[in-house]
């Protein structure tokens, strides 16, 4: 789901969820998103995302968009990140996400949790074992404790655990990972 935050000056954001772009944000009855301003045009930007990365394109004719302090070029793609600035004429802001609800990540995170007790279990990772040993003709019993090293299984939960490093980092740092998938 994609996350596009549309603020006008000192009022609250008004958050919009689309299942999919392209979407064009403009005053016009066809736009995805419609914005009652004079100071809009009818079709005035269109988002976009190709290859995991969302693009954004000026479409107006005589008025303009900025995007980290500079206008966008007419009819020309240009990447966005949304650590840039993007707003519009009448002192509009624009951001665009990736939005993976609260939900979906505490899922995630419980999901992640739930396998590392699995896998570690409640022993670290040894196996002791006890056997005892006839010695010598004069049948001497001695008992022998061995201790062998569960590698496979404490593999295993490195491995898990760094695979539960990396889920936490896509889902709460960079969500639009997840499409890679």
């Amino acid at each position: 789901m994609i996350k596009i935050t549309i603020q006008h000056q000192n009022d609250d954001p008004v958050e919009f969820n689309l299942e999919s772009l392209p979407c064009t944000i403009g005053r016009g009855s066809q736009c995805d998103i419609k914005l009652d301003s004079d100071y809009i045009s009818r079709k005035h930007l269109e988002v976009s995302k190709k290859d995991n990365e969302f693009y954004i394109k000026d479409l107006t004719l005589s008025n303009w968009v900025s995007y980290n302090g500079e206008r966008l070029p007419k009819e020309t793609e240009v990447q966005y990140f949304d650590f840039a600035p993007l707003l519009l004429p009448g002192e509009i802001s624009v951001k665009i996400e990736n939005n993976l609800d609260k939900f979906d990540r505490a899922k995630v995170l419980s999901e992640a949790r739930q396998k590392v007790k699995e896998m570690s279990g409640d022993d670290t990772g040894t196996k002791t074992t006890r056997r005892t040993v006839k010695r010598g003709g004069k049948g001497k019993k001695k008992t022998v404790k061995k201790v062998e090293s569960n590698s496979k299984r404490s593999l295993l939960v490195i491995v898990f655990l760094a695979l539960a490093v990396v889920a936490v980092y896509v889902v709460f740092i960079d969500p639009s990972l997840l499409e890679l998938l």
